[in-house]
């Protein structure tokens, strides 16, 4: 039988950032501008995204984001985020939302996990559930919207995960 101190630390070892070098990256840093502001866009989709996540501050000095990140029980409160960000105009912009769950599904990193997502793009993400801006009826019901649990890149809420975030996108209008 296993140790009661090898127990724990197998434990501690399940939740580690983990990537599959067998699986092709589905994000891979190419796909994305580091605007060095805090943002990031998505080349492919022509998105805008805060790097950190909402309730922090990105740190251009070091390339990190710092404070806390806030949390949000309940999807209105989640949806009412983007009039903050919007009314502190963030990096000059006030047109941020919360992303659709295709939006949110298009950072999620199938190769990764504890987060799933390129943690050199979107650093010092929680491994946790995010919200996204769709409505849901059919999967997630008790929530009343869609989310992404980072922790493995799934579209379903845990009720053992009763932390969830928010990270702010824009669309880049093309001239």
């Amino acid at each position: 039988f296993p140790s009661h101190d090898t127990l724990a630390l197998n434990a501690l070892s399940v939740s580690a950032y983990e990537c599959k070098t067998s699986i092709e990256p589905t994000t891979p840093e190419e796909h994305f501008l580091l605007n060095k502001d805090g943002t990031v866009t998505d080349l492919r989709y022509s998105l805008q995204w805060q790097i950190c996540t909402f309730g922090q501050v990105y740190d251009p000095a070091d390339g990190s984001c710092k404070g806390e990140q806030k949390q949000f029980p309940t999807w209105s409160e989640a949806i009412l985020s983007q009039d903050q960000i919007n009314g502190d105009k963030a990096q000059g912009y006030s047109d941020w939302r919360l992303p659709s769950i295709k939006e949110l599904q298009s950072i999620v990193e199938r190769k990764c996990r504890n987060p799933a997502i390129n943690t050199k793009v979107f650093i010092g993400t929680s491994n946790g559930v995010y919200w996204s801006n769709t409505p849901d009826n059919s999967v997630n019901i008790e929530l009343k919207g869609r989310v992404i649990d980072f922790s493995d890149g799934v579209e379903f809420y845990r009720s053992t995960a009763p932390t969830k975030y928010v990270r702010h996108v824009r669309v880049i209008k093309q001239n």
